[in-house]
């Protein structure tokens, strides 16, 4: 057992703290000046973006509030168009008929009920 050495099981935690702190005193700090404007500019972004998100919450808010009560009183949310875009029903009969030679178009409809 005399070859061996025996190894302290601290001396590892105190060369980690030592190197610590070796490499603490390279740090350059910042002087009072800049923690104070670094500072102020963090608390003038924060509020900045804190009105951004509350003007975006509240145009949300009365958007979802004005889709809502539209659904519960059965309106339709989305405004309709023009009647330039109606889709025909299929009972409309089209401006042009096709009518055989000799046969007007009111003595069309008396031809057909009578067969």
């Amino acid at each position: 057992m005399s070859g061996k050495k025996k190894i302290n099981p601290f001396a590892g935690i105190v060369k980690y703290f030592k190197e610590v702190r070796a490499e603490l005193k390279k740090v350059v700090w910042p002087t009072l000046k800049q923690i104070q404007n670094n500072t102020l500019i963090v608390i003038i972004c924060l509020v900045f973006v804190g009105i951004i998100i509350g003007i975006l919450d509240v145009g949300f808010k009365s958007t979802l509030g004005v889709v809502v009560n539209q659904a519960r009183s059965g309106e339709q949310a989305i405004p309709e168009f023009s009647d330039e875009f109606e889709i025909p029903d299929e009972a409309t009969v089209p401006d042009e008929v096709e009518v055989p030679d000799g046969v007007l178009p009111q003595e069309q409809g008396a031809q057909s009920n009578e067969q």
